[in-house]
């Protein structure tokens, strides 16, 4: 950052102080418009020794009230309203340059019919590298990660899963393309991490739509990502942000498809539209890889890119009922309330990712909540 203190005389502008600085390691790894916000609110802080109350003009070459009012902003709000307190004091009148230099009568004030840069849409260019609507005739892919501890064992379990989705005009089939255990220091978010990077990777060259259930994994790919590359992965004190290996993987992972869409779909809507269809068996794919994870040893636990996925493909519970069966089978078991559903998955039951009924594991008989078993 730097900066220069002017007062004009009838000779030009006469510098008093100069002022530079370096931006804190969060400011890194913001947009270039933000930066510039943070060093004009620097340079007014520091010339108010001299200044004292004094009018004050800062020239500069973004706008930075619009910065501040950008709604997709990436700075804090503890941030904004910090430069908001600094840059609205009465003494001071801003004023956009081309090209502010240190001999201020050569700079030009910015005219209204002029095309300069749109500090409005400086996020516009990384943010569409990926998408946010589906891409027509993409590939589509369905990814999730999961992790539990065996409370027997106090061991952690994690799975990622990849399922695809064949549209074949009005009838459409599911697939679960990968399966992958993960070592047990895996977390959830590691796991779905692990997940999309293993889903872009296959998509080398296409164009692919993903979905995902989570919201972390769909905030990180759509606005953190960016902010992680150009902060070289680390954190403000200077450290490495958790997950780095695989944040730094997925960075390299979403330039391999030549167009890219992640989609945040709702979780159990218990609906039998595609996408719905989908998110369920890459949930199921996930939890049932979690369940088959080995004991990694800790020098094999690193080798994520050693890893292998397991190709399979898509099983379907037979459900020995007719269809009207299903659907009263699925309105008795929506009757059971949040708690009872984990006590179900707690003792060994599975969602169908076909017919979404819960049934047991070992004998495939489809369970009913407490309500059901009441006698008159």
């Amino acid at each position: 950052m730097t900066a220069v203190l002017t007062q004009k005389t009838s000779m030009g502008h006469k510098p008093i102080a100069y002022y530079s600085g370096l931006l804190d390691p969060v400011m890194k790894g913001h947009y270039p418009c933000e930066q510039v916000l943070a060093t004009a609110a620097f340079a007014v802080q520091k010339s108010t020794t001299i200044v004292m109350g004094s009018p004050l003009t800062l020239y500069v070459e973004h706008a930075v009230f619009t910065i501040l009012q950008k709604n997709k902003s990436t700075l804090t709000t503890q941030r904004v309203s910090g430069y908001e307190v600094i840059l609205s004091i009465p003494s001071l009148q801003v004023v956009r340059y081309h090209t502010v230099k240190l001999v201020m009568f050569f700079a030009q004030p910015v005219s209204d019919d002029e095309q300069v840069y749109d500090c409005a849409n400086y996020t516009l260019e990384e943010e569409s590298k990926v998408g946010e609507d589906p891409i027509p005739g993409s590939m589509l892919l369905f990814v999730d990660g999961f992790s539990f501890i065996d409370q027997e064992t106090g061991i952690m379990h994690s799975g990622a899963a990849i399922v695809r989705a064949e549209q074949q005009g009005p009838s459409d089939t599911l697939q679960i393309v990968s399966q992958i255990p993960l070592p047990s220091h895996f977390s959830a978010q590691a796991a779905k991490l692990l997940a999309i990077i293993e889903a872009l990777q296959q998509a080398e060259g296409l164009e692919v739509t993903t979905y995902s259930d989570s919201a972390y994994f769909t905030t990180t790919v759509h606005s953190s990502i960016h902010r992680w590359e150009r902060r070289r992965v680390l954190k403000s004190d200077g450290s490495p942000v958790m997950h780095k290996d695989l944040l730094v993987q997925l960075i390299k992972a979403l330039t391999l498809p030549s167009k890219v869409a992640v989609i945040k779909c709702a979780a159990h809507t218990n609906q039998q539209d595609l996408v719905s269809r989908g998110n369920v068996l890459a949930d199921w794919a996930a939890k049932e890889a979690a369940k088959t994870s080995p004991n990694f040893s800790e020098q094999d636990e690193h080798m994520l890119g050693m890893m292998t996925s397991r190709q399979q493909n898509a099983t379907e519970l037979p459900p020995p009922y007719t269809e009207r069966a299903q659907l009263h089978l699925r309105e008795l078991q929506e009757q059971a309330l949040p708690h009872e559903r984990e006590l179900w998955e707690q003792r060994g039951c599975i969602q169908s990712p076909t017919d979404f009924i819960y049934r047991q594991e070992s004998t495939g008989r489809p369970v009913m909540p407490k309500p059901c078993y009441i006698q008159p």
